[in-house]
């Protein structure tokens, strides 16, 4: 099972977004709190365990994000797609285009 860092991912993003760490860490929140509304993540002692398939309703998640963050469609879009070229990077998503099975750490205030 693969394992994914939030605050891994947010530098990523921010790097090759180019943008602030403030907002790709302001993005992924509310991806993530997103997920946790449409029941996507099971929490267990502040990891979550992402191992069924699931589909996610790109459209309603990205107007979720930006009507909750303020960002502009195409800026949340430039965000979402340096997101999943570092997910396919580092092996959470196949050569398919599908999510392979992850555990995610929450942020931390490292």
């Amino acid at each position: 099972m693969k394992y994914l860092e939030l605050n891994d991912l947010a530098r990523a993003v921010a790097i090759k977004a180019g943008c602030s760490l403030e907002n790709a860490i302001r993005f992924l929140d509310t991806q993530d709190l997103y997920f946790d509304m449409i029941g996507v993540n099971t929490v267990s002692d502040d990891e979550n365990v992402v191992t069924d398939k699931v589909v996610i309703n790109d459209a309603e998640m990205m107007k979720y994000i930006i009507e909750r963050t303020g960002m502009s469609e195409n800026f949340a879009r430039r965000l979402a797609d340096s997101e999943w070229e570092y997910m396919k990077e580092q092996g959470i998503i196949n050569s398919k285009g599908e999510f392979e099975p992850f555990t995610k750490k929450r942020f931390t205030n490292n």
